[in-house]
């Protein structure tokens, strides 16, 4: 049990870094930080400078510490768009986002009870097969496609809104 644990603690290891390593290629790569921050009106002098700012003029394995060691105490710099820190940003939207995830939860939750107390007790039923059904497919198709359902079945109910493609 004891190896066990410490193999799933091996894995979940090597999976956080290679997350932190194509985050830190996708927001180092794809695409210049500093063409997003400056523009093309910006002279060679200008973004030489700010790429020294940055540390972008660093060898690649330097950046990728960096990186690392600022994730893991909470720095996560500054936003290339807004010009402000990333963490006020996270500061800003936690609220909204954790009352999302209570709600969603609470939803799932309450609905997944009584629908599976249901089931279980009318297990025969043409509603237990028909919720069977639906909940398979649900699970098979994409996070994409449930909120373009959502979505349409939410505004074709309400008279006064509109559909925008």
């Amino acid at each position: 049990m004891i190896n066990y644990f410490f193999i799933r603690l091996l894995q979940s290891v090597l999976v956080m870094i290679v997350v932190a390593f194509v985050s830190f290629s996708l927001f180092n790569y794809v695409g210049d930080p500093v063409h997003n921050m400056v523009g093309q009106e910006a002279s060679t002098e200008k973004r030489e400078e700010i790429r020294e700012k940055l540390g972008l003029n660093d060898p690649v394995h330097t950046q990728f510490l960096r990186f690392v060691g600022n994730a893991v105490k909470g720095e996560f710099g500054l936003s290339y768009q807004l010009r402000r820190p990333v963490s006020d940003l996270i500061a800003e939207r936690l609220p909204a986002t954790l009352e999302l995830v209570f709600i969603s939860a609470l939803i799932a939750i309450v609905s997944g009870v009584v629908l599976g107390v249901y089931t279980g007790i009318n297990r025969d039923g043409f509603f237990k097969q028909c919720n069977t059904n639906l909940i398979t497919l649900w699970s098979f198709t994409s996070n994409f496609c449930h909120w373009n359902i959502i979505y349409i079945f939410i505004f074709c109910h309400f008279r006064n809104s509109t559909i925008i493609w």
